[in-house]
């Protein structure tokens, strides 16, 4: 059985995600949330990646062909 690789996201979709989860990222840090302090866009490999920075360390999220709703639903339960 043939399984085709994940689809690349186009290049503006790309700049948008990552605009999107530094902005969130901001939002979390001013509000202290959690620790936070920022979140950064990251592709590895063939994964999109949210990395969530915290004072003592740091999560990966894969948010690989998320809108940015999916995004800060996928931050937000990684955080609860």
């Amino acid at each position: 059985m043939y399984c085709r690789p994940a689809r690349k996201a186009p290049e503006p979709e790309i700049e948008e995600k990552r605009a999107f989860v530094a902005q969130l990222g901001n939002l979390l840090a001013k509000h202290k949330v959690k620790g936070v302090i920022g979140c950064q866009y990251k592709i590895i490999g063939s994964d999109e990646v949210a990395v969530v920075h915290f004072n003592d360390g740091a999560i990966k999220i894969n948010i690989t062909g998320d809108s940015c709703l999916a995004i800060m639903y996928d931050i937000y339960r990684a955080l609860v």
